[in-house]
């Protein structure tokens, strides 16, 4: 029998590089969870300077760690992209008062999907703060997209997935922000 040492060999090599990868890719993806929570907190606050300054520092750790993932879907990556869509997404909708599209985010569909799904959550908190402050406006906004992102969520075949049970908790913002709806109705707001 033939000794097979130079393929073990080069087998833990591969083991021990792609294990390195998995620490980086983690330690990387909490810098970007991190980053992401600082920029959500921040538009809640109204802070949109800090959030504009803090997602550039986002962007670059996105960066380093989807350059370091390399299309491995590490489990700490996806969370990672997952979070740094909602983030940049509501950044992005607090100024253009839209969803920002998949394009401008690079990332694979399911990804950007999940974080969106995510954002209804940010959204829903913030239109109960519009109400809160009279702002009728914005708050009639922010119910018209939720609803939109829930009926398109809709036309997905979504099987029993990860992305299926986010889209299934869609429909209690949707209720949420129709029952502030109606109230405001009966109250001729």
């Amino acid at each position: 029998m033939a000794k097979n040492e130079n393929d073990f060999s080069a087998l833990r090599q591969q083991i021990e590089k792609e294990d390195a990868e998995r620490d980086v890719v983690i330690n990387k993806s909490r810098e970007v969870i991190k980053l992401t929570k600082t920029v959500i907190y921040a538009i809640h606050r109204n802070e949109i300077k800090k959030a504009e300054t803090t997602k550039k520092a986002l962007d670059k750790a996105f960066d380093e760690v989807r350059n370091v993932a390399s299309g491995n879907h590490h489990g700490a990556y996806r969370a990672a992209a997952q979070e740094y869509v909602e983030a940049v997404s509501y950044l992005y909708y607090i100024k253009n008062q839209k969803l920002i599209p998949e394009s401008e985010l690079r990332l694979d569909a399911e990804s950007y999907l999940l974080g969106i799904c995510d954002l209804t959550g940010e959204l829903g908190r913030r239109a109960v703060n519009s109400v809160i402050k009279e702002d009728y406006e914005e708050f009639r906004r922010i119910k018209d997209i939720i609803i939109n992102i829930y009926e398109e969520m809709q036309l997905f075949d979504l099987r029993n997935s990860e992305l299926r049970k986010k889209v299934d908790g869609i429909k209690y913002e949707v209720k949420k922000v129709e029952d502030i709806s109606l109230q405001l109705k009966l109250k001729g707001k």
